[in-house]
């Protein structure tokens, strides 16, 4: 097996289980994906934020590709909580389109075994002795099946088709609980646009609150100010995230972390630094976004 082999962990009583360090360390990168070291580190993060302050409930992935992310939350579930992922693990999509949209990323993807749901199965029991709840199919299924299910962390990391997206989201919305977080994976990339118009079309319309940002994932939650996961809990959370730098930008009067590889604002000038931190911002956040979030806060301020 493939942590075994890396780890040489076989012994005379079965296979021991791979630990949370030496996933993170080593492990992650033997598992197919793009999931990279500081998302691991504010997946961590925000759910030990969120068990310290007693929030508890399930965690959902929807689209699991090899289960590099999937895998690490396994670790974050406590006692009595369950990991559910949801992914097609092969399976043919339901219409041409997505049909299109998976060929075209992912190649002949049902003839990958490494994208199996046996392969999954496989690299988690390396892992975890409690298997995840598991919906191979489309995400649209979930919400029949599981509608009344309550989430304090949900991954969103499947479909790139805007339909498909907003449907996911509408998902979240109905079953992340107060307090909880929802992470957007490819928010912003030049491929996505489709994600990055549900998403930032939520901001606006669904009442959606950044939270924090990264290279590759937005980090949110519709629970505002009554949320463990703050800005100043994030910068303020040890072990620091190394490598990279934390800053508390501005989104239309909302603070947002922006994680920033390291060297980033690197000018001891205040006027450099603040101008860097609204580049950043500017970075993460798409115009039309910071415009209708001002105007939303400027109604706000004329009807108190």
């Amino acid at each position: 097996m493939l942590l075994e082999r890396r780890y040489g962990l076989a012994d005379s009583g079965g296979i021991q289980m791979v630990t949370e360090e030496e996933y993170v360390a080593s492990g992650m990168a033997l598992v197919p994906g793009w999931f990279d070291q500081f998302d691991a580190w504010m997946f961590s993060t925000v759910t030990r934020l969120q068990s310290e302050a007693g929030l508890g409930g399930d965690l959902l992935e929807i689209g699991v590709y090899a289960g590099r992310s999937a895998i690490l939350l396994g670790y974050r579930a406590l006692e009595g909580e369950r990991v559910l992922v949801c992914d097609l693990f092969g399976q043919e999509a339901p219409d041409a389109v997505n049909r299109n949209e998976m060929a075209g990323v992912y190649g002949d993807y049902r003839v990958d075994h490494s994208l199996s749901r046996q392969a999954f199965e496989e690299r988690w029991r390396e892992c975890h002795e409690t298997p995840p709840e598991i919906v191979h199919g489309p995400s649209s299924l979930l919400a029949d099946q599981f509608g009344d299910r309550r989430f304090r962390f949900a991954h969103v990391d499947g479909s790139h088709i805007y339909e498909i997206v907003a449907g996911d989201i509408e998902y979240c919305q109905n079953t992340v609980m107060p307090g909880g977080i929802v992470v957007f994976d490819d928010y912003r990339s030049l491929h996505t646009p489709g994600v990055s118009r549900a998403v930032w079309e939520s901001v606006l319309g669904s009442g959606l609150v950044p939270i924090a940002a990264t290279a590759k994932k937005l980090y949110a939650t519709w629970s505002g100010s009554d949320n463990p996961v703050t800005p100043a809990a994030l910068t303020a959370a040890q072990p620091p995230l190394e490598g990279h730098e934390l800053v508390v930008s501005d989104l239309a009067g909302q603070p947002v972390v922006i994680v920033l590889r390291e060297g980033y604002l690197s000018d001891d000038d205040d006027d450099v630094v603040e101008a860097s931190w609204r580049r950043a911002a500017r970075a993460v956040t798409p115009p039309i976004v910071v415009r209708g979030a001002r105007e939303l806060r400027d109604r706000f301020d004329r009807s108190r």
